[in-house]
């Protein structure tokens, strides 16, 4: 499976489900990394413009995936 990276927020809805997917995929040897963001809400990247979080969780997901790019 493709390494995956998990942006959530801390407000989210589906926290949990995120956690149990990230706990799964790592128990079945995916590369996988889970970042929860302080006060964030679902979807909170798509606030790029005007929330300052959002624009930087699209940076780390950018940085995460930069180095797959060359494999």
């Amino acid at each position: 499976m493709a390494p995956i990276y998990i942006i959530v927020g801390e407000a989210e809805e589906m926290l949990s489900e995120a956690l149990t997917f990230t706990h799964k995929a790592a128990m079945a040897g995916v590369h996988i990394r889970l970042e929860v963001w302080p006060k964030m809400i679902h979807n909170f990247p798509l606030w790029h413009a005007i929330l300052p979080e959002g624009k930087d969780a699209i940076t780390k997901a950018g940085d995460f995936m930069i180095p797959l790019a060359s494999v």
